[in-house]
């Protein structure tokens, strides 16, 4: 069974396949055979959360892993995860080209509450990257755990 957030992120994706499958050519991308992968795995990764002490440990190991805030601006000027990349979450699809070349690099999604994050979750899934998680409880979460936060 589905939780509310998984819910919720379905419904994003599917109406982002309506919107793109509308405006771009099936040559160029193939939505509907993503959709169907994402949507079958759903139930068994948990919908790919992570908790913010896993995300501490691998940025402490150096490990080469993309950290991407989907925030508003105001929301990031009040401190952020060191390193994390700024993309608000209704400009993701317009700054593709500020993503990992690489669509199997870690990706490290958080917002305020891991809600937004989600739907950035689904729709990076979604576009082929297969190695993206949601922080779980996200930025708040993040402070709460007394983990570094730049400014």
């Amino acid at each position: 069974m589905l939780n509310r957030y998984q819910i919720i992120s379905v419904s994003l994706v599917l109406m982002l396949l309506t919107f793109v499958s509308t405006s771009a050519p099936a040559s160029e991308v193939d939505f509907d055979r993503a959709a169907d992968s994402f949507l079958k795995d759903i139930h068994k990764k948990g919908f790919y959360m992570v908790d913010p002490e896993e995300v501490n440990n691998l940025i402490g190991s150096n490990r080469d892993i993309y950290i991407l805030d989907v925030r508003t601006p105001y929301e990031v000027s009040m401190g952020r995860i060191p390193g994390a990349v700024s993309i608000r979450l209704n400009a993701l699809m317009e700054n593709l080209e500020k993503l990992p070349e690489d669509e199997e690099k870690p990706i490290y999604v958080y917002c305020r509450n891991a809600i937004r994050s989600a739907y950035a979750t689904a729709i990076l899934r979604v576009l082929g990257y297969s190695e993206v998680f949601n922080l779980s409880g996200g930025f708040k979460a993040w402070e709460d755990e007394g983990y570094p936060v730049t400014k």
